[in-house]
């Protein structure tokens, strides 16, 4: 990951310790799913990250 989103993803998984002894199931799978999210932008971008994130979306 570059620039901001490289800053960003570990900003929202840290609360000064470690993550996973301090976060609940659902704080633990949110943080991996704005990570995830986070990384799709930063490889294709926010237009084609929104495209493909709906495509996932509606095959569902």
């Amino acid at each position: 990951m570059n620039g901001p989103v490289a800053d960003t993803v570990p900003a929202l998984a840290d609360d000064g310790a470690d993550p996973r002894h301090h976060l609940d199931d659902t704080q633990w799978t949110a943080t991996y799913a704005i990570s995830a999210v986070a990384r799709i932008i930063d490889v294709y971008g926010p237009a084609v990250a929104a495209e493909r994130l709906t495509r996932i979306r509606d095959a569902g």
